[in-house]
């Protein structure tokens, strides 16, 4: 049993109902605000807490402001109800098995514990713990290293929860998970107008607020959808409209495995040329690089200019796990 923030016990909306019973071991949202995803994390991580024995869970968040926020309503729920009062686990100095600093950790008399760690950039606090569960919200802002360290942390046979609105970025672990191309995730999609106190007033705000219903802003935030990235360098609609299919384009695709039998420099530069089709050609030629930072890729591209000054791509290489 629940309580709301004036006193009032709490009842779950239906599709807060749905979320919590529903008991499959992969679970991710894409979801609007305002639909009560803190709610759900909060009453599962209870759930959990209070029905199994000597078991671990994680929550984990981008950051630990996000955490604190689950915190607050962990505690809340806590002090509202003397069972779950009870529930927690007491030290031999008396107080409550609760840890404070560096991170959040709390113990119950089941033997359960639940650990709480932001990701910050690498996932260093998840390394080390080994859990039967893991809660993660705001996860669209939770780094491709931290997801690397964080998916090493669930046991086997565990369960993991992902809850976020989208950002509009595709080239994240949050969007390929939502994608469920692999078909192992259960995909939730909130809405915002699921909220049973939505009004059409509050919607006819909002896209004001937003710049209208098809801005990246009321996408994301309000309809829960992929939409448009938020921080693009480009306008990803105008972007597209400027592509256009080659017939001359050609992808080469070297995995290391075609150089293994050179033994110089020379060998594999005569090799690259022939599987890459490179023949010398006279002209002026400009080289731009982007020299990838952490996991992303390098790219070199070159372009020719012509007599008018005009530049064409002729060539772009991209390096992937070169060490």
């Amino acid at each position: 049993m629940q309580r709301n923030r004036n006193g009032t016990l709490r009842n779950f909306w239906e599709h807060q109902a749905e979320d919590l019973r529903c008991r499959d071991r992969y679970i991710i949202h894409r979801d609007g605000r305002k639909v009560g995803k803190s709610v759900c994390v909060v009453a599962d991580i209870l759930h959990f807490a209070f029905t199994t024995k000597n078991s671990k869970g994680l929550i984990a968040t981008p950051h630990q402001g996000h955490l604190d926020t689950l915190i607050d309503e962990l505690e809340f729920q806590i002090g509202e109800n003397p069972i779950l009062q009870e529930s927690v686990a007491v030290k031999s100095t008396g107080h409550d098995a609760v840890k404070r600093k560096p991170y959040y950790e709390i113990k119950f008399i089941s033997g359960t514990m639940l650990y709480f760690r932001p990701g910050g950039d690498k996932g260093k606090a998840f390394r080390s713990l080994h859990v039967d569960r893991i809660w993660v919200d705001e996860a669209v802002w939770l780094p491709d290293l931290a997801w690397q360290a964080l998916m090493q942390c669930l046991n086997i046979n565990g369960r993991m929860r992902v809850y976020s609105n989208p950002n509009g970025m595709r080239n994240t672990k949050y969007f390929f998970y939502t994608e469920n191309k692999i078909g192992k995730w259960t995909v939730f999609h909130w809405p915002s107008m699921l909220n049973p106190n939505w009004t059409a007033e509050r919607d006819d705000d909002l896209e004001v607020f937003y710049g209208g219903r098809d801005s990246a802003g009321f996408q994301h935030e309000v309809l829960g959808e992929h939409g448009k990235p938020s921080y693009g360098a480009f306008n990803h609609d105008q972007f597209k409209r400027c592509q256009r299919d080659m017939k001359t384009f050609r992808l080469v695709n070297i995995t290391g495995e075609e150089l293994n039998d050179c033994n110089s420099e020379e060998e594999i530069r005569l090799r690259l040329e022939l599987i890459m089709g490179l023949v010398p050609e006279e002209g002026k030629f400009w080289v731009g690089g982007d020299l990838g930072y952490t996991n992303d890729p390098s790219e070199l591209t070159i372009w020719r200019e012509d007599e008018e000054g005009v530049l064409r791509l002729v060539y772009r290489l991209s390096f992937l796990i070169i060490k």
